[in-house]
């Protein structure tokens, strides 16, 4: 029977798949990871060179999945080529999550089997996918952070989550990240971050009602915490669609190919579930909820702004719950 050698350069990820006929099988790897690698997706190019043999190649392609060595057609997910056109051509992989570990092979199917390139492993960064249309201006929260901000309608809104830790008077929001703290704290302000890991651009911080509602504002100089009628306003606006307002990619909403975000109006939504304590559930996921002003602390009732793939309502959560904020100019 014959059998190959077999190997596999890899850029990421530019892979070579390279084979010729030998005694024996082995496989040779060698690979250099490229930096050039968006959130959301990763370029591939492809070189197959295969000797005149009597097998030809009937299928080939990438493979990948977070888990080790993807195989195919076993591989969360595969890219199968045309197999028409020459040996060499550049594809992309997309549809990726942000800040996530991928494991990347090369394949091609001969009569003697699936031959695999080296693993290559690439973990996508984690940024904001704004809209290079829209005019953006800014704002400087009590810490010194500095946002993007976007003018919708008659309304002007930050485009990114709100990460300050003080109130505009200067004074300190407690960060609480023990879950039987958080949870039976219903009457003073705390915020924390997702994970208790700090996040200083993408998700923001995580606040419960009564840090959103306190009086001392956590809201930067001439802006404020949404009410119900903010953004009620946003969302007759925007007809309740929320794929105008969702970031225009994959990388931090899990949309499996139904409902990409658009982010026509450049408000840049990402999905950040919920956080309380040392619980934390939902991040990247198909909703998000951002607070509103509107409570009742006595209920330990307020209201938030909920947002899915499709479309934008209002409910009703506990007061303790961390959620995000947006705020709206004054």
């Amino acid at each position: 029977m014959k059998t190959y050698r077999c190997w596999i350069f890899g850029l990421v990820a530019i892979l070579f798949i390279g084979c010729e006929k030998d005694d024996s099988y082995s496989s040779k790897v060698k690979s250099v990871v490229s930096s050039d690698i968006l959130p959301y997706s990763v370029k591939i190019q492809t070189k197959l060179d295969m000797p005149s043999v009597s097998e030809s190649v009937k299928e080939r392609g990438i493979c990948w999945s977070t888990l080790e060595n993807p195989s195919y057609p076993q591989a969360s997910k595969t890219y199968l080529l045309d197999q028409s056109g020459e040996n060499e051509f550049v594809s992309t992989i997309t549809t990726l999550r942000a800040n996530t570990q991928y494991f990347i092979r090369a394949f091609a199917v001969t009569e003697s089997g699936t031959m695999y390139g080296n693993q290559i492993q690439v973990t996508t960064p984690d940024y904001l996918l704004f809209n290079a249309g829209v005019k953006y201006g800014s704002v400087t929260d009590n810490d010194g952070n500095i946002y993007k901000t976007v003018t919708i309608g008659e309304q002007t809104w930050m485009a990114e989550n709100l990460k300050t830790t003080h109130f505009q008077n200067g004074e300190p929001i407690p960060n609480i990240t023990n879950s039987t703290e958080w949870n039976l704290n219903y009457t003073r302000p705390a915020y924390m971050w997702y994970g208790n890991e700090k996040s200083d651009s993408i998700y923001g911080a995580y606040y419960n009602w009564i840090a959103a509602s306190d009086e001392r504002n956590i809201a930067p100089k001439g802006w404020r915490v949404p009410t119900k009628a903010d953004w009620k306003k946003l969302l007759d606006y925007t007809k309740h669609n929320s794929i105008v307002l969702r970031e225009s990619s994959t990388a931090h909403w899990y949309v499996e190919g139904y409902y990409p975000g658009s982010n026509d109006t450049g408000f840049t939504l990402v999905s950040t579930g919920i956080a309380m304590g040392d619980y934390s559930s939902g991040l990247n996921m198909n909703w998000t909820i951002l607070w509103t002003r509107e409570g009742d602390v006595n209920a330990a009732k307020a209201f938030g702004a909920l947002i899915q793939l499709r479309d934008a309502d209002f409910i009703e959560v506990q007061t303790n719950h961390g959620y995000p904020i947006r705020c709206v100019k004054e």
